[in-house]
């Protein structure tokens, strides 16, 4: 029982920095502003009016274009065809192609 309380103290005394770097920089990342380095500028829609800024993609255009439904057309879009029922990935069935 020594032994195993020794080899405790001593793997945690090594890990120990590590959880202290682990939690520095979770604090770090979830509160950016503490220890910026550099100001933080807030604008809003008015303010980059005349620039190429203006006709930035609201977010839900960026969704769009992210996944790509908007730039495919109808016809490559893919369908379950009828009388087509859905089967677990894991069927043979599915694996050698039978309906």
């Amino acid at each position: 029982m020594h032994m195993v309380r020794r080899t405790h103290l001593y793997v945690g005394l090594f890990l120990f920095p590590w959880a202290i770097l682990y939690g520095v920089t979770g604090f770090l990342f979830n509160h950016p502003t503490v220890l910026a380095d550099a100001p933080t500028a807030h604008f809003s829609r008015a303010d980059v009016v005349g620039t190429p800024l203006e006709f930035a993609p609201t977010p839900q255009e960026q969704a769009t274009c992210r996944t790509g439904r908007a730039e495919r057309p109808a016809e490559t879009r893919r369908t379950i065809q009828a009388g087509h029922r859905e089967r677990p990935l894991r069927d043979p069935r599915v694996v050698r192609g039978e309906r």
